[in-house]
């Protein structure tokens, strides 16, 4: 179909009218959620209409074109609502009222769906086409929706660039209309929807450019392909001298390894574009791409080899998950595109088109599936790491709680409360810092009760007697608002001695978390009540002993000075001697 006859019966009007229908959705949505209302007060609620109005208007922008719009829109009907469907179930899955950005969940979400969008644009619009327009293959609208959407996203926020810079220049000359009217979010939200839009109309009226920068990137890629089978085959060549531990020893020669394959294949796919019939290397530069794709099943051993070795020390994790899930995919179109290469041989080629149309319905069933409660990372991470601790394979002063916390959300919470029940009277520390997590401060009173004695119990006093009245309290108070908790210290000595020298004894508090860990705080009295002056590290005496535990009053090297009403100190002010012998420790 031309560009004018799609303009006659789709017209610009109807896809601005939805590029504008899109930013008033999105504002309503920002809106609930500042002033919290519905949807905004939900989070399943929320996260589903945002996955459903960012979704299906996008699609419908780069889809309608005249022909078989009803086919069209009912397509895109469908996968927005089940890309809403998978927004709730992810939306349903923050704990309300934490702290926390939820950004690991939100970006894992948005980007799932974002790859699953764009398949399913691939599969609506090759499904729905006329047949005039069947020699539109899948890798060509595959570049051509990427190229349209990314222009066009560089000219809303080029747009969004001139409208700021019209409003600054205004502000300069203290005209604060346009910049309040620009930052205003009624403004903006529609504005910049119909300029995303403006921008997809007038890209794909230029379908022909398009075309034209994607024969000018296949040139390039034809090329890196090249280079990319000759260092893939290199390193296999290599690695029976080197061994597979040095690749382990990174920690990421699994991520590096399914680079590889993805490039490779993403570079096969943009070279051996479905319609081109003529060859596009030499015989010999052929068959070694061929030998290329042949390597990709053996990268999946060695990737597989190195998740498995993850696992197995550390159990599954979102990372984990993830790289097992792109591993099973990147293996899937291995393993396809080497059994075609066997079966046709040189015509291979020709059978990638309907592999590679197959192969997207698996990817896109998969990026649903992992936000729907059948393939949830999370919950599959938090029963992992759950098992870990109540089998002993991982210690329990090693367990990252936060984790659980700012990871994985509410499969996180359900895992941690199970753990809690089960956990014995004598680990009431690990109990409250469960607790701590999520509670803001506040837990069970006699688990605090029971941790405090703990802690106190543990204490060693230099020298031994008992606290002044008051003083146990302060301490308390200090750990627990600190970045430091009473659960968290391995032990901690309190030294008696004139800190700052006005006769009366302070108290020097040294509680260690880590090896290369401490909190140290002076505690002194003002009046009635107990005020604290907290430490900070600031070099290391090489010759002192590792364990000493003795306390020294050391003299500043430069002292305060005052200058009329003001009192300076240098900016390095190292100690230079000797105030007080150190406090003898503790038999």
């Amino acid at each position: 179909m031309t560009v004018d006859a799609m303009q006659k019966k789709t017209g610009k009007s109807v896809l601005l009218l939805i590029a504008l229908l899109q930013g008033l959705a999105l504002l309503i949505l920002h809106e609930s959620r500042l002033l919290n209302f519905w949807p905004g007060n939900d989070f399943a609620w929320l996260t589903g209409l945002y996955a459903l109005t960012a979704i299906g208007p996008v699609l419908l922008l780069l889809s309608l074109s005249g022909s078989n719009t009803k086919a069209v829109v009912s397509w895109i009907a469908g996968f927005s609502l089940l890309a809403g469907l998978a927004g709730f179930y992810t939306g349903s899955q923050i704990l309300p009222g934490t702290d926390s950005s939820h950004a690991e969940l939100h970006f894992s979400m948005t980007f799932s769906l974002a790859v699953a969008a764009f398949i399913a644009l691939l599969l609506i619009q090759r499904h729905t086409r006329s047949a005039e327009n069947l020699s539109d293959k899948l890798c060509t609208l595959s570049w051509r929706n990427a190229l349209t959407l990314a222009w066009s996203l560089l000219f809303m926020l080029a747009v969004w660039s001139l409208l700021m810079l019209w409003a600054g220049l205004f502000r300069l000359i203290q005209v604060d209309f346009f910049h309040e009217l620009f930052t205003a979010r009624w403004f903006y939200y529609p504005i910049l929807s119909m300029a995303l839009g403006f921008g997809v109309v007038m890209f794909r009226e230029h379908v022909h450019f398009i075309d034209t920068v994607i024969g000018l990137q296949q040139s390039m890629i034809r090329f890196l392909l090249v280079l990319l089978v000759v260092i893939a085959l290199l390193f296999l060549v290599s690695l029976p001298f080197t061994g597979l531990g040095v690749l382990w020893e990174t920690g990421r020669g699994s991520t590096l390894i399914l680079w590889m394959q993805a490039f490779l294949l993403l570079f096969v796919n943009a070279v051996y574009r479905e319609q081109d019939a003529r060859p596009v290397y030499p015989v010999w530069l052929h068959w070694l791409v061929a030998l290329g794709v042949l390597s990709l099943p053996v990268y999946s051993v060695i990737a597989s080899y190195g998740l498995w070795l993850r696992v197995d020390q550390y159990g599954w994790s979102l990372a984990r998950c993830t790289g097992a899930l792109i591993w099973l995919l990147l293996t899937v179109f291995s393993v396809a595109y080497c059994l075609l290469l066997l079966r046709y041989r040189e015509r291979y080629l020709q059978a990638l088109a309907p592999v590679n149309q197959a192969l997207a319905w698996v990817v896109l069933a998969a990026m649903l599936l992992i936000n729907s409660p059948l393939l949830d990372f999370r919950k599959i991470s938090a029963d992992s790491q759950l098992a870990r601790l109540q089998s002993g394979e991982q210690k329990l002063d090693e367990a990252d709680f936060y984790y659980f916390r700012y990871s994985l959300e509410k499969p996180g919470y359900d895992a941690l409360m199970t753990f809690k029940a089960s956990l014995r009277e004598d680990q009431a520390d690990i109990a409250m810092r469960i607790d701590r997590l999520y509670s803001e401060g506040e837990f069970d009173p006699a688990l605090k009760a029971v941790v405090s004695d703990a802690f106190f119990a543990s204490l060693q006093q230099q020298p031994e007697a008992p606290l002044p009245e008051g003083l146990k309290a302060a301490i308390g108070d200090w750990l627990n608002i600190g970045v430091l908790r009473q659960t968290q210290f391995k032990g901690a000595f309190l030294h008696q001695m004139d800190v700052n020298g006005d006769g009366e004894d302070d108290y020097v508090l040294d509680a260690r978390a880590k090896e290369d860990w401490r909190e140290t705080a002076v505690f002194y009295r003002s009046g009635d009540s107990w005020q604290v002056q907290q430490y900070r590290f600031q070099q290391r005496d090489e010759s002192a002993a590792d364990d000493e535990t003795g306390v020294v009053l050391l003299k500043p090297q430069w002292p305060l000075l005052k200058i009329g009403q003001r009192i300076l100190q240098t900016d390095s002010n190292w100690p230079s001697e000797l105030v007080a012998e150190p406090a003898e420790p503790t038999p």
